[in-house]
């Protein structure tokens, strides 16, 4: 078993893989942080990423630490105990456009291996990112010091490009986690950033409206 802070280093590293530069069109992002009420189960921690067409909400893994990069157009939650990470971040290339089914399985799975040449890449299947619908794929790969890792990639199409949601943990905590992807898979809301073409309300902000970091 690796000791917590190493399986840490390996875990934000892998994230750093699954992140592309911007161009400089990509503008007018903010990363907002606030809260959504559950029916009979309370309020719980809540952050959007919002751009001139999209607003794609989620709350927050319980117990686990939050960072926001607004360049990146990222969220990344760091889990209890650093077993695993999971990120939502906006795509920044988007090879098929519109809404994301099987037919297009085969063009992202080539994206996907040529992000990591060197990993084992094989499709999972259908993603049920709240109310939409997406496809996923598991990466397996070797660090340097031997680690596997393993990251479950889920894409879901949003008004104004394409959606990025993984989870990343070890051989041994991959499958325990699963659940808790799922489940955040399950919480994420995309809408248009237009309020006159929304059917509900925003979630509550707490006035933090470009974050670098929260959540800690």
């Amino acid at each position: 078993m690796f000791r917590p802070n190493l399986l840490a280093f390996y875990l934000l590293l892998a994230v750093s893989l699954l992140s592309r530069p911007i161009s400089a069109a990509e503008k007018n992002v903010q990363i907002i942080r606030g809260s959504r009420e559950l029916p009979e189960m309370g309020v719980f921690p809540e952050f959007a990423i919002v751009t001139e067409a999209s607003r794609i909400s989620v709350l927050q893994p319980r117990n686990s630490q939050a960072e926001a990069d607004v360049q990146a157009r990222k969220l990344k939650f760091l889990l209890h105990g650093y077993t695993g990470t999971v990120v939502l971040q906006l795509s920044t290339n988007c090879p098929c456009p519109g809404p994301i089914t099987s037919e297009k399985a085969p063009e992202l799975f080539q994206l996907v291996q040529e992000r990591f040449p060197s990993a084992t890449v094989r499709s999972v299947g259908v993603a049920h990112v709240g109310r939409d619908l997406g496809w996923m794929f598991d990466i397996e790969r070797m660090t340097e010091y031997n680690t596997r890792l393993t990251t479950r990639l889920a894409f879901v199409s949003i008004p104004d490009g394409m959606l990025e949601a993984s989870l990343t943990g070890s051989r041994y905590s991959f499958s325990t986690l699963e659940r808790t992807f799922t489940t955040f898979l399950g919480c994420v809301q995309i809408r248009d950033a237009n309020p006159s073409h929304q059917t509900g309300e925003h979630p509550r902000e707490d006035g933090n409206a470009a974050l670098n970091v929260a959540g800690r």
